[in-house]
């Protein structure tokens, strides 16, 4: 998924679902899907890909992992395209039909 296609005048790509609660814990945090009894942790970095989610705006989410860590574009990339097929599998984000 390209990054800039994750948010778009209509709005979002993606919502969360509506039973999933989140926690944050010092420089980590939980989802917790309530209706499967499910939790996710989440690391610092999932953190900010998560609240740029949660804003509607993933870029500044991006924006702030690429600043604060060394790593490569691409590489974020495939990383938060992992992130979403496996939140979306689990019910956690739902795509926007």
């Amino acid at each position: 998924m390209n990054i800039a296609k994750m948010s778009s005048s209509e709005g979002p790509a993606f919502t969360i679902a509506a039973d999933v609660l989140y926690r944050q814990v010092g420089d980590e945090a939980i989802l917790l899907h309530a209706s499967t009894g499910n939790y996710y942790a989440l690391n610092e970095t999932a953190i900010y890909l998560w609240e740029g989610l949660c804003s509607g705006q993933p870029q500044a989410g991006v924006e702030r992992v690429l600043a604060e860590y060394e790593v490569e574009p691409e590489q974020l990339e495939r990383d938060l395209q992992a992130m979403l097929c496996e939140l979306t599998a689990r019910g956690i984000l739902v795509p926007r039909s």
